[in-house]
């Protein structure tokens, strides 16, 4: 079952996704008075804009989850710490862009891409962020706006 929500009216303080969803599509989970959601541990792939400017405080990602989209959580200023799980293969460009107080992200051994600027703008993450050398493709510029450094050898800093 794939869920598609357009529109989600702007007081809406909690969704439940039902467990038979493996898929959200664009769904745009954009409403303002959110501090918690918990992804049903049924969902496989996290898609293009699917939580785009949230305000969610926290997040939980489950272990089912192999693909987060481009954009999925671009915008989310709210956002202070996130845990990608270990099934995750593939981050998405600007997956978590412009997340300006994000200050703990742990990229996982499971990860073999990250799209383009998919940190961009992140301006409290920590000088220091370790990328394991699962990751087979960096795209352009991941940290754009974060002048800090990382530790395989790659540039992606500027």
């Amino acid at each position: 079952m794939v869920w598609q929500q357009k529109r989600l009216p702007k007081y809406l303080c909690s969704i439940e996704i039902p467990y038979s969803v493996i898929f959200i599509n664009n769904s745009k989970f954009n409403f303002n008075s959110s501090n918690f959601f918990n992804i049903p541990h049924t969902i496989e792939v996290i898609s293009n804009y699917a939580f785009y400017n949230s305000n969610f405080t926290t997040i939980i990602i489950p272990n089912s989850v192999k693909k987060i989209g481009k954009y999925a959580f671009s915008g989310c200023t709210s956002f202070t710490n996130i845990t990608i799980p270990n099934s995750v293969k593939k981050i998405g460009k600007y997956a978590f862009a412009g997340d300006t107080y994000l200050s703990n992200i742990s990229i996982p051994h499971s990860v073999k891409k990250i799209g383009d600027r998919a940190f961009m703008n992140c301006f409290s993450l920590p000088e220091s962020i370790s990328i394991p050398d699962s990751v087979k493709k960096i795209g352009r510029e991941i940290f754009l706006n974060k002048s800090s450094s990382y530790n395989n050898g790659y540039y992606g800093f500027y």
